[in-house]
């Protein structure tokens, strides 16, 4: 435990010194973990739901859940996003009272909670000018990871993540990361965008499915 205590505090010392050693930095998510990545291009990562946590260990998140309900942000919204927010708003002060810094990459790894995407949608419109990247994780609807699924997640690290993060991070400044993914290219089960987990698809629809979608407020 105490041993755990002082890596998570040497990493956020880290944080703080980050842009006056020259470090660039990664904001990622934990589930579709891409800290060994990001760790294998010398780049510093920060994970959101671990400032939360460590936050509300200390007894700091109410201050900044109600800082980001005073801005706007719902009661029913996740309390992992507002006290992100809120600590923003309130000088983006990480738990253990050191400055984090601004981010130079926004990686969401999406594994099937909306809720992480309007997460980074919000942190992108606070910092502005920070260039996005997505690497999207299929949900798995039996409990396995199916064959094709491994191959779309490979396909898209092999083809897509890794090539950019190459060019963005050995090219001076900000460089904008455009994920492009096939329209045809879809990966069972998925959850359709708006829509939530009952809403999930299993196989690719047919004529009556997508003559259904075409009434539906959610897509499926």
């Amino acid at each position: 435990m105490l041993l755990q205590k002082q890596i998570i505090s040497d990493h956020y010392d880290r944080l703080a010194r980050a842009h006056d050693e020259g470090k660039k930095v990664v904001y990622t998510f934990v589930p579709g973990n891409l800290n060994e990545l990001v760790r294998s291009f010398d780049l510093l990562p920060v994970l959101p739901e671990i400032n939360a946590l460590q936050s509300g260990m200390r007894k700091l998140s109410g201050d900044y859940i109600a800082e980001a309900e005073k801005q706007g942000h719902s009661e029913d919204v996740c309390t992992y996003v507002k006290c992100d927010i809120g600590m923003l708003k309130k000088g983006n002060i990480g738990p253990t009272g050191k400055p984090l810094p601004k981010p130079d990459l926004l990686l969401l790894s999406y594994t099937g909670c909306f809720t992480f995407m309007k997460w980074f949608e919000l942190l992108r419109q606070e910092y502005g000018d920070v260039p996005v990247a997505m690497l999207h994780v299929p949900y798995q609807a039996n409990g396995r990871v199916e064959p094709h699924q491994r191959e779309y997640v490979i396909k898209q690290i092999r083809s897509e993540v890794i090539p950019a993060l190459e060019k963005a991070f050995s090219t001076p400044g900000p460089v904008v990361v455009d994920m492009m993914v096939d329209r045809e290219e879809n990966v069972f089960p998925m959850v359709p965008a708006g829509g939530a987990n009952k809403d999930m698809i299993l196989e690719r629809p047919g004529k009556e499915t997508k003559a259904k979608a075409a009434k539906s407020q959610t897509g499926f």
